[in-house]
Parts: structure tokens; sequence; C-alpha cells
């Protein structure tokens, strides 16, 4: 009677539906090792996919392709609120971020100013495990700066490198410290916002921070740059205190 019933279990156990028996995987000490979701393939993610956190300017922004859009016009050479020059600010900046990440994100650093071609780190975006994260974070605070902003050119750099990587949660951050003045004409905002956006063909959210001054044409022309192409690709803007 006990092999029957032994037996009868037996078959009972091998008619379960098999995500029921593979609920959970477990090492021989008792320990959880895995566990798997009744989810079909495709859906869900794992953990190693999961966007990273970075802190940037006393915000938060999600990702795991980062690309920063950054001002080294004179501008940024005047001090902000804690007394520092503008620029060792954004550099100071940028370094913590990058240096938060894991060798799950990939990062690209675009510092324009009066030049058609922008200053580039990370083409193709760069890896940021133990040697893409030193490399990178040399490059930036060796960067000087410079005069002038054309603004569109680095945003334009910066999507395109986005579209050099597969991952997933891409995003980008742009600094601009008030309105463009680029001297090949590219100072139209209108015409700067509709350029940015027909070449947003991933659709990554392009999140926006100020840093210039709080009145005149860099404030009535420069931020609601900001704000439009924040606004219309769901990233956050901000102003730099």
């Amino acid at each position: 009677m006990r092999q029957l019933l032994t037996f009868i279990l037996l078959v009972g156990l091998c008619l379960l539906p098999g995500h029921v028996v593979s609920a959970g995987a477990w090492t021989a000490g008792g320990d959880e090792q895995t566990r798997f979701l009744d989810l079909p393939d495709g859906f869900g993610w794992s953990e190693d996919e999961e966007p990273e956190i970075i802190e940037f300017y006393d915000d938060q922004y999600e990702g795991d392709g980062f690309f920063f859009c950054l001002d080294r016009s004179s501008s940024m050479g005047q001090p902000a609120s804690n007394g520092m020059r503008k620029f060792d600010v954004l550099k100071k900046e940028t370094v913590e971020a990058i240096s938060g990440l894991t060798n799950r994100s990939v990062v690209s650093v675009v510092f324009y100013d009066y030049r058609p071609t922008p200053l580039v780190y990370g083409d193709p975006p760069m890896r940021m495990d133990g040697a893409g994260k030193a490399r990178i974070i040399s490059q930036v605070m060796s960067t000087q700066i410079s005069h002038g902003s054309c603004l569109l050119r680095g945003a334009l750099k910066c999507l395109e490198l986005a579209g050099k990587t597969q991952n997933e949660h891409r995003t980008m951050i742009l600094i601009a410290d008030g309105r463009t003045t680029c001297p090949n004409g590219e100072r139209d905002p209108n015409r700067i916002f509709q350029q940015i956006m027909s070449r947003n063909t991933l659709r990554i959210p392009i999140n926006t921070i100020y840093t210039g001054p709080q009145s005149g044409s860099d404030w009535t022309e420069g931020k609601p740059l900001l704000e439009r192409l924040a606004r219309a690709t769901n990233g956050k803007f901000k102003i730099a205190r």
C-alpha cells in the first residue's frame, strides 16, 4: 500500500504545470538562489536591465544610456550661487554623476561652444566599467572653458550618439547658460526647437537645465527654449541654483 501511495504521489507531481514546480530554485542550504516569474517570454525586466539613477544638479535622472550636452561658453566662467565658477560646478556635477554608474550603463559627453563641431567624449558611447569611467572623467576634468554656444550642434551630436547604442533607457541632459550665440546663424529658438525635434527619431527624453541669469534676453529666449524641449519630450526642466 505504501509503495502504491508513493507511486501515485510521484505521478501527480509529474502532471503539475511546470511553473508550479519551478516557482523557486533553492540552494542546498535552503537559501533562495533565483525565482522565476510566471510570465510569457519577452515580458518583464531582469534586475540587470533596470535603469540606473544619477544625481545631477540636485535632481534625479533615470537611464542606462546618458548623453550629456554641456555648455562651455564664456559666460560659464561667471560665479554660481556657491561662489564657484559655473563651469567648475558643471564639471563637478558631471563627474559625480558618472562616478555612481555601473557597467550596465553607457555615457557620452558633448561640450558645445562656437565651433560647428562640438567636443565629444565617448563616440561610440563608452561603457562605464572601471577603465571607461576613469577615461571619461579624466577627459571631462581636463576640458577648458571656451566661448560662443552653438547649442543646436551640441544637441544634434548627442542625438546622433544615442543612436549608436542599443541600451533601452537612453536619456539626454542639456545644460545652457542662456540664449544661443552661434556665429553661423543658428540662433532662432523656433528653428532650433524644430530641428532638434525632427532629429529625435528615438523619442528620447531631453532633460534641460538653465544656468543663466534671470533677466534679459537669456531669460526671455534661452530659458523658454529649454522649457519647451523638456515639455515636448517628457523630460525635466529646472533652473540651477
